[in-house]
């Protein structure tokens, strides 16, 4: 076949050949780096940052906890109660922003994308928050009628185990982040071994 061709014909058959396999090299590096960079964007956008609202919802509700243990202070009969000369206001107006910027903090999380198993986790941590603040609100009304004795059984007994079932919860969320993270890694070093092997 090519001992017909004339050596301007062969030279164009080669140069051909050789101009598409240059631009299938480029077309598989440009589509590494394509890939790659999506991988980032995810780990960045859905991964790390939601990680980062899901610790400052952790937070928030840690120190909402912490609140209430404070407001047990008022409680006439200890002798700190004469160092907590503040109203009850002083704390609850403290809850009250926190919470509201844990709902803004939880609202973004759920704007990112959410795997099937993350949905589920989130939902897990949605029902065991309901569970926790009501016991912890009825703890909250106990300290507001000075039923100090009840405010404390209640956290003993209800809001305790709750606070300790719904940060379970955060936990396991925060957890599938850095899981899903690595997997994310592991695919875009999979990938770039993939397009270097070929494009040898």
């Amino acid at each position: 076949m090519f001992g017909n061709l004339t050596i301007k014909s062969r030279l164009v058959f080669v140069i051909s050949l050789m101009a598409v396999l240059l631009a299938l090299i480029g077309f598989l590096g440009l589509r590494g780096m394509s890939s790659t960079s999506e991988g980032l964007r995810t780990v960045y956008e859905d991964r790390l940052v939601a990680a980062g609202q899901l610790a400052e919802v952790n937070i928030l509700q840690s120190e909402n906890q912490r609140q209430v243990h404070l407001m047990l202070m008022h409680d006439p009969r200890l002798p700190e109660s004469k160092l907590h000369d503040h109203p009850l206001t002083f704390h609850t107006d403290k809850m009250a922003e926190n919470t509201k910027n844990n709902n803004k903090n939880w609202e973004a999380y759920m704007a990112t994308y959410l795997t099937p198993e993350e949905k589920q986790l989130a939902n897990q941590f949605i029902e065991k928050r309901k569970v926790y603040q009501g016991a912890r609100n009825k703890a909250l009304e106990h300290i507001k009628a000075g039923e100090y004795l009840e405010a404390n059984s209640t956290l003993v007994k209800e809001a305790g185990p709750a606070y300790v079932a719904n940060l379970d919860a955060m936990h396991k969320l925060i957890q599938l982040q850095i899981s899903i993270g690595k997997e994310e890694y592991e695919k875009a070093v999979k990938s770039n071994a993939t397009t270097r092997n070929v494009s040898i």
